[in-house]
């Protein structure tokens, strides 16, 4: 089943009925409250927490599993550089970036400002885009640019940490997709052949000069740094671990809403619109193409639409309950609304083409509808924090 398919299973099938819902128990509310917060009164968002824990520890355990099947199949792949085996790295990097862009809703808003800066520095080691190539390896018409080819440059994970980001956002050294660039190259053209390794030729500073195995070290150095970075991230959810699982479930009750609606909210706004779909509206291919080499910046936007829709409408275990559920107690009519937008938004994103990159003036009309149907969502969302007196906190 594709993930197309299971996003629109994931809202057809949820229908809330409040009667069959146990009654909501009394918040346990911090003495002294946040004054940036109003209370929520008798709602008690419990339970909504602990799911969000759930599915945030649930998602990025599936992201840092899924990033060390694709080292362990591009270290197979060095082993013995063959067409078969890039195409399995290639797989394997498909299914672990769609894992990780899935948990945006939870890798994108920290708990605090310091939370945020720390939370920002990893993420844009993992996922910084767009990039430029060229900053990495050979293009068809600049055969020795890039870090690769600069043998004045020992590649090492320090140096490329210092290399990432150094003089423009574009010059990504680190992540995801430099990773892609490396499996896929320019124009889907990276042949197996550019990772088999030579003997070795050194400078008289030691630095390694032979462009194949600078590539071949790249890669691994690549590989095991994404690993290493979204163990950090799968760590700030873990409720025993000094991160942003136990910083919310110690916030009073008002501010652990607020978190969850600005989170999705922001994660709405900022990351699809303003991400993806405002630049491919403007016709601004590259800035709202974040996958070009493999080309599937339309399976991210799914990914991330899919996990949105299972914290929102997802039948949870035990005593955990989703947002609408937590809506419907209080505001049954907003929650109903949510999931109508939601199931809307998913319905256009459904008829939005994969390809719609490569055709932008001839989807113009889709990619709109897709913006209208965020705007929408965006607005109740808003809507409900409003009957729960909050204001957002947007970033």
């Amino acid at each position: 089943m594709n993930s197309k398919t299971t996003l629109t299973i994931i809202v057809g099938l949820v229908i809330l009925n409040g009667c069959d819902r146990p009654e909501p128990t009394q918040a346990e509310i911090a003495a002294t409250e946040s004054p940036a917060f109003q209370p929520i009164a008798e709602a008690d968002p419990t339970p909504l927490v602990k799911y969000w824990y759930h599915r945030a520890e649930s998602c990025l355990d599936i992201a840092l599993s899924s990033a060390r099947e694709l080292q362990s199949n591009v270290e197979t792949f060095l082993l013995e550089p063959t067409q078969s085996r890039l195409d399995l790295a290639r797989t394997s990097w498909r299914a672990a970036h769609g894992n990780y862009i899935s948990c945006t809703l939870y890798s994108t808003q920290a708990t605090s400002p310091q939370r945020q800066a720390f939370l920002d520095k990893i993420t844009s080691t993992i996922d910084a885009w767009p990039i430029q190539p060229g900053f990495i390896d050979y293009l068809p018409d600049y055969p020795q640019t890039g870090l690769i080819n600069d043998t004045t440059l020992q590649l090492t994970q320090e140096r490329l940490i210092q290399e990432h980001q150094f003089s423009s956002l574009e010059d990504v050294s680190l992540g995801f997709h430099a990773l892609e660039f490396m499996l896929w190259g320019n124009n889907n053209n990276r042949p197996a052949e550019d990772f088999v390794a030579i003997a070795s030729h050194k400078a008289e500073n030691g630095i390694e000069i032979e462009p194949q195995n600078r590539r071949r070290n790249y890669t691994t150095l690549l590989t095991h740094h994404l690993t290493g970075q979204l163990k950090l991230l799968t760590d700030a959810w873990n409720i025993d671990n000094e991160g942003d699982a136990l910083s919310l479930k110690n916030m009073p009750a008002s501010a652990q809403l607020n978190y969850l609606l600005s989170a999705l909210y922001n994660t709405l706004k900022q990351q699809v619109l303003a991400g993806y779909l405002t630049p491919a509206a403007e016709n601004d291919m590259e800035a709202g193409n974040e996958a070009p080499f493999s080309s599937s910046t339309h399976e991210a936007l799914v990914s991330i639409l899919l996990e949105l829709n299972a914290m929102v409408v997802m039948e949870p275990q035990g005593e955990h309950q989703n947002l609408a559920q937590f809506i419907d107690i209080r505001h049954p009519e907003s929650a109903l609304k949510l999931i109508q937008a939601l199931s809307e938004l998913t319905t256009s994103l459904d008829q939005l083409p994969a390809d719609y990159l490569q055709n932008l003036e001839a989807n113009t009309a889709k990619i709109e509808a897709v913006k209208q149907k965020i705007n929408t969502t965006l607005t109740m969302i808003q809507e409900i924090a409003g009957q729960y007196d909050q204001t957002l906190t947007l970033l």
